[in-house]
């Protein structure tokens, strides 16, 4: 029988290194603590009765200022793991986890779940599924498709909460990340505001920008009401046409069509650019910001970047190492 009664346990003072990832694709993190004292020998009583399968990790980077030590609440995981080291006279305990993307894999539906074309529009859809594994939603500027667009959608027997998700979201331009348990929307916009500089105030290490051909300049949709299409203009001169025809009978109006078609060549502009920024970490940096980048080295001059992917790394033993690695796309 489960305790109602929530604990907790604080490790950061045995820490000896962290490895964290946050990616579209899920994150997940490696905390190694010191055991030569044999703390972490008796795990899920007394005091680490805290630390359990499935227990919540809670991963909050900072810096010490000139008005003591100061963190960002940071992102969860959740433990699947652990294990214990021994080694060279020293013993370590390990512990992995996971972000909610693995809460979602491990949900598979026992039934049939099937919402009617006109029922629960795409929002409401990603509420209920989310729910399934106790994660709450909140969209605070959604785009009109996630609130609108109600699609005849079913969730398969023995499929999993994350690939219905991921199904689900293909039908907007929404970009999903995890605050915790709590799972937030952003709509990517090209005039989106900047959420943090590097190469003025923040410098970075190293960096490289990456440009890449589309694989489609132009995208035509199918729909219940007729065809729409859309254009990469700026590549069409130079690449051709590059066809890519998608069928999709829940688009029952010729605006839906036709913005589908124009929210998937704005996903392929968006994957066009790659690239790698290494730095002192910014402990609030998340998912998906804009980020602006100086570095005359590459000719960059207040570039605008979106944050794809974010890894962190701290290493208090030898070597001691305490880096951000952000991967780019383009806004």
């Amino acid at each position: 029988e489960g305790s109602l009664t929530d604990v907790s346990v604080d490790v950061s003072a045995d820490v000896v290194s962290v490895a964290m990832r946050e990616s579209p694709e899920g994150g997940h993190v490696t905390v190694v603590m010191r055991n030569d004292d044999g703390r972490f020998d008796t795990i899920g009583s007394g005091a680490n009765a805290a630390i359990q399968q499935g227990s919540e990790i809670r991963v909050s980077p900072g810096y010490t200022t000139s008005t003591g030590d100061e963190v960002s609440d940071g992102p969860a995981f959740w433990i699947t793991g652990w294990e214990h080291q021994s080694s060279g006279g020293q013993g370590m305990y390990v512990l992995h986890g996971a972000d909610a993307w693995w809460l979602l894999s491990g949900w598979r539906a026992r039934r049939q779940f099937s919402w009617a074309s006109g029922g629960s529009h795409l929002l409401a859809i990603l509420t209920f599924i989310l729910a399934q594994v106790g994660l709450s939603v909140t969209a605070p500027s959604p785009s009109s498709t996630m609130t609108t667009h109600k699609p005849s959608f079913s969730i398969h027997p023995g499929e999993t909460g994350a690939t219905a998700v991921r199904r689900l979201l293909a039908m907007a331009p929404d970009l999903l990340y995890f605050r915790g348990r709590e799972a937030r929307l952003r709509n990517p916009l090209i005039g989106d505001a900047t959420d943090y500089t590097f190469g003025v105030d923040h410098p970075f290490h190293q960096a490289r920008y990456t440009q890449t051909s589309l694989e489609t300049t132009r995208v035509q949709v199918f729909g219940a009401a007729g065809m729409g299409e859309a254009f990469a203009w700026d590549e069409v001169p130079l690449l051709g046409e590059r066809l890519r025809q998608v069928h999709d009978l829940n688009q029952d109006t010729l605006a839906k069509v036709q913005g589908h078609a124009a929210d998937l060549v704005r996903t392929l502009d968006i994957q066009s650019m790659s690239g790698e920024l290494q730095a002192p970490p910014n402990c609030g940096q998340e998912l998906y910001d804009v980020v602006e980048i100086t570095d005359s080295r590459a000719g960059l001059t207040s570039a605008k970047r979106r944050v794809a992917a974010l890894e962190l790394e701290l290493n208090r033993g030898t070597g001691q190492k305490y880096i951000q690695r952000i991967s780019l796309s383009n806004l």
